[in-house]
Order: structure tokens, then sequence, then C-alpha cells
């Protein structure tokens, strides 16, 4: 009995160890705290109807404290792993077709060579690429390039492209006061 618990116990160690090894972005599903910066942001996407006010999930794409590669304890993945200092998804319905909706924040004073990376990719290509050999994603980056925005909706219906590129095209005009 006590040489099953005991491999019972080592196999439930050795799960959580490799499930706890990536570097995949992690999200939380509590209440999200933004800074005042990304919430004026927000603001002005509900205000335009580009986050709807109700019926829509808001998850903190937040960083995870575990052993990298290197045996060391630090902060992996989420927003991270672009070189922003925050972020954060909204999934919702439009039109019947699934919508997420990312943005993440960069401080001009603090970025570091990934932060630079995801920019410059965002300006010359208009896209990032999140790991190594994963697709391409379009993201778009506000006027003052401090802000990133990815905007997903599979659905090719009119009405869905409009509201896709016009809130775009807000975000792609938008500057920090």
């Amino acid at each position: 009995m006590k040489k099953i618990l005991a491999m019972i116990a080592s196999i439930i160690m050795v799960a959580v160890f490799v499930t706890g090894c990536g570097v995949a972005p992690q999200t939380t599903q509590k209440k999200v705290k933004l800074s005042s910066q990304l919430e004026v942001l927000e603001k002005g996407m509900k205000n335009k109807g580009f986050i709807p006010k109700k019926d829509v999930t808001k998850t903190e794409m937040s960083p995870v404290k575990q052993e990298g590669t290197d045996g060391k304890m630090g902060e992996y993945g989420g927003y991270l792993i672009i070189g922003a200092v925050e972020g954060v998804r909204y999934s919702f319905k439009y039109n019947e077709s699934d919508v997420n909706l990312e943005m993440y924040r960069f401080d001009p004073k603090k970025l570091d060579e990934t932060g630079k990376k995801t920019i410059s990719d965002v300006k010359s290509t208009g896209e990032i690429s999140i790991g190594e050999g994963e697709s391409k994603i379009k993201a778009y980056l506000s006027a003052d390039e401090k802000y990133l925005l990815i905007y997903q909706d599979s659905s090719t219906e009119k009405k869905n492209q409009t509201k896709m590129n016009d809130a775009i095209e807000y975000f792609k005009g938008y500057k920090e006061k």
C-alpha cells in the first residue's frame, strides 16, 4: 500500500513539474487590474463599441512565476513574450462570431530587446510571431507605438469585417495623452 501511494505521489509530482515548465502565454480569469493608461484606451474602445460593455470575458495576459530553462525562478509567458509591461484579452460574440481582441502596453523607457523586436516586426511586416516556428499573427501599433492590438474574428461577413477595420483604424490613430 505504501509503495502504491508513493508511486501515485511521484506521478502527480512529475505531472505538476512537466506542466509548469512551458513558457507559453498564460492567462488568468481573476479580476483584472489595468494601469490607468490601458484603462483610458479600454474606455475609448468601449465607448466606440469595439469592446462590448457586457457579455465579454476580460482576461489578464499575466506571466507566471516558475522555474525557467536556466533553473532559476522567474516570471515567464503572458505579456512578457512580446516585451510588453501589461496585456489584456477580451473575448466576446459579434454577429454570431467569436471575437478575440488583445491589447498590450509597452513602456518606452523600459523597452527590452523583445519589446524592440516586437515593435520593429509590426512596423515592418504588420505581424508578430510568438515562439519559435509559430505562425504569424496580424498586429497593429497605436500612433505613439506604446500599444499593440491583435483583433481576431474569423467571420468573413461584411458587418464583421467593417467592425474589425473600424476598431483597427481607431486603435492605429490612438495616442496616449
